[in-house]
């Protein structure tokens, strides 16, 4: 009964669109496309499946979006998406449309609720005016001893590991990250890393999931069909035990700050306060935030801090694993800059470390966590600068494939394909938005700064002690298989990112 209401209601609530929305077919006749599409679901069939399969439906896009000069466009499901891997025509709509599109925040919110990722845009002019001091470079430089403590403890953690043998590093370094972003965001040091399957950890990791999965089940767009699915109570339960986490801290910071009001610093101390202490004080001006409201903006940083930087972490160890040459360059910097000195990184350590910097940009370019960015048309978009010249409606989605405009061969390259960090020495960018893993224009990553900070922290902390090495062989031809890769909102490893480590005194005689 349950299969048969789901049916009825998806069918009678995308026949009502189709009617309605007759004006779109005018763009999808414009930009039509190769892959099979159907009536009423469009090509979202493609996505439904396993979180692998999703992934491959995203690849799929992008490549298609290339194939035909960066656009394409049909239904996914109920609506209608312009798909862009075109970075001129991705600029344009980053800049003029800045409302989520439906779809993102319907998920987004039931996942984070309104915080700046996925607020409306008065919320969101408000909370990014507050929200833009507290990522100054002064204050960010102030967190740099607490990447590298805390990257100290994980590299101690490796050891066990150091032994050549396969594993999976992705937990490690998600755990250093949420280690680090609740120390840097919310002031609380947690148990030692040992504690990998932190409560939290879980329940975001099973949240994210769920999110993805719901993104590409039409049937469950529908907030009254999806509460009668099992795994809206999963979610539910998930989500909770996320929040009671993050308002637990916030109640016990806002005492600690009304407690220390009165008291005095000796002369010249500057004691370093978290992003929600800065928060709750950038905040009173615009009447100041509420505990609710300061859970859905301590949530969002912390879901973007620790999972995103994870993934690009991690990646970027599988690619050095792969080119032993391009690993052998970040170890002689990372010699030029600390010696043989075991100490921690600074911040004046960070700006010195200028290969680390290309390869951890050349990995977000081919591996960028997000891989998608949603926006619905709010006032109609004529793209002038396009042949076409075709009128892009009010009401339609448009759907930037990250991946596609990242291997744009227009943009990129014929080798775009390749992992080469030099491309960002030697080929200036023909237009700057075809590189954005952070996103750009105004609704882009406030914390790009302090993400990179912290993974070049991380690597610079590890590279040091460890020699990363691929779990397999190469093939007779020095080749490896391509990754694959599954979408969990973010873009991740279907093997669980595993990597071999080997200590780097037992192998620098072989460097040398």
């Amino acid at each position: 009964m349950l299969v048969y209401l789901t049916v009825f209601v998806i069918i009678l609530f995308i026949l009502t669109l189709k009617v309605k929305n007759r004006k779109y077919e005018q763009l999808k006749n414009t930009y039509r496309h190769e892959l099979p599409s159907f009536p009423l679901v469009g090509i979202i069939y493609s996505a439904i499946g396993s979180s692998e399969k999703t992934m491959q439906f995203i690849k799929m896009m992008g490549r298609e979006a290339n194939r035909k000069g960066g656009l394409i466009c049909d239904w996914i499901g109920p609506s209608l998406y312009l798909m862009v891997s075109d970075a001129e025509v991705a600029a344009l709509f980053l800049k003029t449309s800045l409302e989520k599109d439906d779809l993102f925040r319907k998920v987004a919110t039931f996942l984070i609720g309104d915080g700046i990722f996925s607020a409306r845009v008065p919320e969101w002019r408000t909370r990014r005016k507050i929200l833009n001091p507290t990522f100054n470079t002064k204050n960010l430089n102030k967190f740099v001893h607490i990447f590298s403590k805390q990257s100290q403890i994980m590299v101690q953690q490796l050891r066990c590991k150091a032994n050549a043998q396969p594993f999976s590093v992705w937990r490690y370094i998600a755990a250093n990250n949420m280690y680090s972003v609740c120390e840097t965001v919310m002031g609380v040091q947690l148990e030692a890393q040992e504690r990998s399957e932190h409560p939290f950890l879980t329940a975001f990791a099973e949240a994210f999931h769920l999110s993805a999965v719901r993104m590409f089940r039409p049937w469950l767009y529908s907030e009254f069909v999806y509460k009668l699915f099992p795994t809206y109570k999963i979610h539910k339960n998930a989500k909770r035990a996320m929040y009671e986490f993050i308002s637990g801290v916030i109640q016990s910071k806002r005492i600690q700050i009304q407690e220390e009001i009165n008291k005095t610093t000796h002369a010249g101390e500057q004691p370093m306060k978290t992003f929600l202490e800065m928060l709750i004080e950038s905040s009173q001006e615009e009447g100041g935030y509420t505990n609710e409201e300061l859970s859905d903006e301590t949530m969002a940083l912390m879901l973007a801090s620790t999972d995103t930087s994870a993934n690009a972490a991690a990646f970027t160890l599988i690619m050095l694993s792969r080119h032993p040459e391009i690993q052998q360059k970040v170890f002689d910097e990372l010699m030029e800059v600390f010696g043989d000195a075991k100490g921690p990184v600074v911040p004046e350590d960070l700006p010195r470390l200028k290969y680390l910097d290309i390869v951890l940009k050349e990995t977000l370019r081919l591996f960028p966590p997000a891989t998608l960015i949603m926006r619905k048309v709010t006032e109609d978009v004529t793209l002038l600068f396009l042949a076409s010249g075709v009128t892009v409606p009010t009401g339609c989605g448009v759907m930037i494939n990250i991946w596609g405009v990242h291997r744009n061969p227009t943009y990129w390259g014929e080798d775009a394909e390749e992992f080469r960090p030099e491309r960002f020495l030697d080929t200036p960018f023909k237009h700057p938005t075809q590189y954005m893993p952070f996103s750009v224009g105004p609704r882009n990553c406030p914390g790009h700064q302090y993400a990179m900070m912290s993974m070049k922290t991380f690597l610079a902390m590890t590279l040091r002690e460890y020699r990363v090495l691929p779990p397999t062989p190469p093939d007779e031809f020095n080749r490896y298989p391509p990754l694959r890769l599954t979408f969990e909102l973010l873009m991740k490893d279907a093997d669980g990112f595993k990597i071999c480590l080997e200590p780097v005194k037992r192998i620098q005689d072989e460097w040398n």
